[in-house]
């Protein structure tokens, strides 16, 4: 049987943990304080696995639902959902860490500038720790900041 708004909202915390299925493996997991989170249970490579997508209701039933097909589309190319999340998790720490280093430059240029300094800054890129890499480290840039001309 397919979840409604209804029933989902009605469902109340009992002590234990139950599942509600909604089909596709898609469930609602109503935790025994009665919070309520999608989670979707599938095989791959021969393993039983659990991705969550939020909790209700946040993740609206349609979302959840959006969510599961396309885990599904993965899984029918061959591409675990739960792998591709955890990359998308690394890939935006990345992507903060590089905004935190955009914006220190940004200020350090921004007092050089106000105190008439010539500033050059090397950027190298360095490969974690025990990963075979041919070059460690690869210079990706100098850049050179010098507001006063003619010197």
């Amino acid at each position: 049987m397919k979840l409604t708004d209804d029933i989902v909202t009605a469902l109340k915390g009992t002590g234990k943990a139950h599942k509600f299925a909604d089909g596709g493996g898609l469930h609602i997991y109503l935790s025994p304080s009665g919070s309520k989170h999608w989670r979707m249970s599938y095989r791959f490579a021969g393993k039983q696995k659990l991705l969550s997508f939020g909790a209700y209701p946040t993740v609206s039933i349609e979302d959840a639902r959006a969510k599961r097909d396309r885990a599904k589309k993965l899984l029918a190319n061959g591409i675990d959902p739960g792998e591709v999340k955890k990359g998308t998790k690394a890939d935006s720490r990345f992507a903060a860490e590089l905004q935190f280093m955009r914006d220190k430059l940004t200020e350090i240029a921004q007092l050089a500038v106000k105190n008439n300094l010539c500033l050059e800054v090397s950027l190298r890129v360095r490969a974690p720790k025990g990963q075979n890499v041919a070059s460690e480290i690869r210079p990706i840039g100098t850049f050179v900041i010098n507001p006063v001309d003619g010197e």
